[in-house]
């Protein structure tokens, strides 16, 4: 987003609305919807309590503001990865690296945003639109690599497995990393498990 676009007033902004969002993401991915309040927002932003509400609205807005910058930067990149890899045992492990280097990015607090607002989302405080989109963002990545490995051809894919199969495990090891990460493990510890993780999978030679 441009930082000449007009606020809802017409004035121009004197801010980039993509770096707020970034500031924003910091303390919902850290904190929770629930642990962020909206004075937690315009001090960490920077802006003023009117600023911040003329570019994004009330707290439940700039969260889902930043959910979307959150799947843009971090999530819609893996689809990318998994569509362009010809091999599916390497599109999914240069995913979960890929994760991995998300998930423990110096600057950011440590695991997934979406799995650390999930895990609350249920409260009887988080608004339904919250939670629709929480349970939307938290399918994107299981659903593409379900889809990436039914496109792969038999022969690809381990005798012993299924599509459907190996799509639940991997769903598994991306929990895993992430509950691993919000813990404090460091990336090379995360890379080592990706290894063990994808060490089953001998790679297919009829690519």
């Amino acid at each position: 987003m441009s930082s000449k676009k007009s606020d809802k007033r017409g004035r121009p902004r004197s801010f980039d609305p993509d770096k707020i969002l970034d500031k924003a993401l910091i303390l919902f991915r850290q904190n929770g919807y629930l642990g962020t309040s909206y004075s937690d927002l315009y001090a960490a932003t920077g802006l003023t309590k009117p600023s911040l509400y003329a570019a994004f609205g009330n707290k439940e807005d700039t969260f889902l503001a930043a959910l979307d910058r959150y799947i843009a930067t971090s999530i819609r990149p893996g689809e990318d990865i998994l569509a362009n890899e010809k091999d599916p045992r390497e599109a999914v492990q240069k995913l979960l690296v890929a994760i991995v280097q998300g998930l423990t990015a110096k600057g950011t607090p440590p695991g997934c945003m979406i799995a650390a607002n999930a895990a609350c989302a249920d409260a009887a405080d988080v608004p339904d639109a919250i939670r629709t989109a929480l349970s939307s963002a938290g399918k994107i990545t299981p659903n593409a690599i379900r889809a990436r490995l039914k496109s792969a051809r038999t022969e690809q894919l381990p005798p012993y497995l299924n599509a459907d199969q190996l799509a639940d495990y991997f769903d598994m090891v991306v929990a895993g990393l992430s509950a691993l990460a919000k813990q404090g493990a460091p990336a090379s510890q995360l890379l080592s498990a990706v290894e063990t993780a994808m060490s089953f999978w001998v790679s297919s030679t009829n690519t």
